[in-house]
């Protein structure tokens, strides 16, 4: 048989207990070719995976590298090294991804239509050679449009992939359409490929490993490279059109508009202030409610006010008609033309026709800020028509801010709540709230309607039981708002607590300052949450000077740290069924049982050292989320929209 032509593959080997699958597709290649296989420097069987790849392919290059950049940034190492040497090469990994809903199923079908037969090979290899013009052929059915509205597209990647575009002499970047292969396994002619390496890209420009699934360096890169084979000249195909050379309807074109919603979306619209007004704020936002947005809304209308700006505060309640509602007054003036709208987005996904509050709130005229919450890395598709509809986005932390600007080419900047009134001195003691008066008290507080499986309180009560004994002088209090007591996992807390005098189990409303009080009390902060858009009951203990242990992931990862509290062990796992609005597919951190239980021990032996990390703790956290800090950060922002829309007229 006629050996093929000279062949390579790169296979990025993250999951080595695939290696047998990848190796039965490899099979399928007839004639001679050279294996590239990258794998990670810190798995366990490292040199034994090494030593089953040689055992079938003796010549196989193998490089281990740092693991970051998943499988593009390994490519991007490998391929300017061996691209002058083969005339075809092949771009594979070990897919498992956990951001959709059967990942197996994916890379099968990859792999099946790129080399799922020795017939398949042959048909993609002939077809390079039948139209000299194809550059890169995909697996049929994974071609993803760069306008696409489900999954973040050119408009989440505009910032880094237009200056890419510039250096390969790409004009016009936001009028090309083009597809690119969701799941960045392909084939492609070498030569087809020569542009992407004057991007001069390495390892070191990739982002640490952190779970995230969208807004990296490697997802604009797998949005890139059909741009990088339009520059050198050549076209795109998938494997539903080898039968007849044809490149399909892949190859990048340019388009004169992309109507309405599209191209006018991906870029910020020109604002400009009514002739001779003056910067002023209308804040919509929950302020009149006793839950964590409320608490949020309440510490962003403090530090509207202090800012000296014009202010009217717009209680928002849709949404919240299940909550206790609190009395608060703030100064009116007259309409603003900045709006600040503190709302989740899950809530704003019904902007529209029916939800005339808002529409009548978020008017063109205004300049429109959002402040989010979101506690995963990546926000789901669907909320893209709501991102569109705000000039730019104030985020409490530093991880909302990550998920913001993947979706959205809109300003991003990191605004903090200020949480002032944390700082006044406690004026209730334990008895005066119930709490037992001779007991280390552990405790945890979360929100019913925050989604349990979320805040994961069980996970705190099974350490809790497991490593402490009623005899030993502690006692776990979990605190629920608005709990059903219908709710499986409240009543398994309610059974426990019954069988456990020593786990307390409290779903009384306690108003702002009763909650002050309780933090003030207690002896150390258990958060084994799965993640957290910011974390506003850790910061109300890390206030009060309490030591905390928690998961450091989500916005508590910019002040939980080994310096100012315990910050747990976790891996990360998917969502799972019934908890939404998360969707199941999507990931968040899960806490080790076994790191809970060795850092409530360590705070219960050393309380010294732990109040030592306690104090240490209340100096960060109020220095970040201060009436000053927050209410200076937020006039600086005011008026440089107000000076890039005026020209400081």
């Amino acid at each position: 048989m006629k050996s093929l032509p000279p062949v390579a593959v790169i296979l990025h080997l993250f999951y080595t207990d695939l290696w047998d699958n990848v190796n039965s597709y490899l099979r399928n290649l007839e004639g001679e070719f050279d294996l590239y296989v990258t794998i990670p420097f810190d798995l366990i069987q490292g040199q034994a995976i090494i030593d089953n790849i040689r055992a079938s392919y003796p010549e196989a290059r193998i490089i281990r590298f740092e693991n970051k950049g998943r499988d593009v940034a390994p490519f991007m190492e490998i391929y300017p090294a061996i691209a002058p040497l083969y005339k075809y090469i092949c771009k594979i990994h070990t897919k498992r991804s956990l951001q959709i809903i059967d990942g197996t199923q994916w890379r099968i079908q990859l792999f099946d239509e790129l080399l799922g037969s020795p017939e398949r090979v042959r048909e993609i290899l002939a077809a390079f050679d039948q139209n000299p013009e194809l550059g890169m052929i995909g697996p049929a059915g994974r071609a993803i449009s760069i306008r696409s509205t489900k999954v973040p597209g050119f408009q989440a990647y505009r910032k880094i992939l237009t200056p890419w575009a510039d250096t390969l002499g790409i004009q016009k970047l936001h009028r090309l359409h083009y597809h690119f292969f969701g799941g960045t396994m392909f084939w492609f002619r070498s030569e087809a490929m020569l542009p992407i390496l004057n991007l001069n890209i390495t390892q070191a420009h990739f982002e640490e490993e952190n779970g995230v699934y969208e807004g990296t360096i490697a997802h604009a890169l797998e949005r890139f490279f059909p741009v990088a084979i339009h520059a050198a000249g050549f076209k795109i195909g998938d494997t539903d059109n080898l039968a007849s050379g044809s490149t399909g309807n892949l190859s990048p074109e340019y388009i004169e508009s992309y109507g309405d919603g599209d191209e006018a979306n991906f870029r910020p619209r020109k604002w400009k202030p009514a002739e001779n007004s003056k910067p002023g704020v209308n804040l919509i936002a929950p302020v009149e409610f006793i839950n964590g947005l409320g608490l949020s809304s309440r510490g962003f209308a403090a530090s509207l006010q202090h800012t000296g700006l014009p202010l009217n505060v717009f209680p928002w309640h849709i949404g919240f008609e299940r909550v206790t509602r609190i009395a608060v007054e703030y100064p009116t003036a007259e309409f603003q033309p900045i709006n600040i709208v503190h709302l989740n987005l899950d809530l704003l996904s019904g902007i529209g026709p029916d939800n005339p509050p808002l529409v009548n709130l978020v008017k063109p005229e205004c300049y429109n800020i959002c402040i989010p919450y979101w506690e995963l890395s990546a926000l789901p598709p669907e909320w893209q028509n709501v991102i569109q509809r705000f000039d730019e986005f104030w985020c409490a932390s530093s991880f909302i801010a990550r998920s913001i600007s993947a979706v959205s080419s809109r300003p991003v900047r990191v605004i903090r709540p200020s949480l002032s009134w944390l700082e006044s001195e406690p004026s209730a003691a334990r008895s005066d709230i119930g709490l037992p008066e001779d007991k280390f008290i552990f405790a945890y507080a979360a929100d019913f309607g925050s989604v349990l499986g979320r805040k994961n309180p069980m996970a705190f009560i099974r350490a809790y039981i497991d490593e402490f004994q009623p005899e030993e002088g502690a006692c776990c209090l979990v605190k629920i708002n608005y709990s059903n007591r219908g709710n499986p996992v409240i009543q398994e807390m309610l059974s426990i607590s019954k069988q456990r005098k020593d786990v307390i189990f409290l779903d009384k409303l306690l108003t702002d300052e009763e909650m002050k009080t309780l933090f003030e009390n207690i002896d150390c902060y258990v958060s084994p949450h799965r993640s957290e858009g910011l974390g506003l009951t850790i910061l109300e203990a890390m206030s009060a000077a309490k030591p905390v242990i928690a998961t450091p992931y989500g916005g508590v990862a910019d002040f939980v740290t080994p310096d100012t509290a315990f910050p747990l062990d976790y891996q990360l796992i998917e969502v799972g069924e019934g908890n939404q609005p998360y969707p199941p597919s999507f990931i968040w951190a899960d806490p080790s049982i076994a790191s809970i239980r060795q850092r409530m021990r360590q705070v219960f032996l050393d309380q010294e050292a732990a109040a030592e990390i306690g104090r240490k703790g209340k100096i960060h956290a109020r220095s970040l989320f201060s009436l000053a800090e927050t209410s200076s950060a937020m006039r600086t922002e005011i008026d440089r929209i107000w000076q890039d829309t005026t020209g400081g007229q």
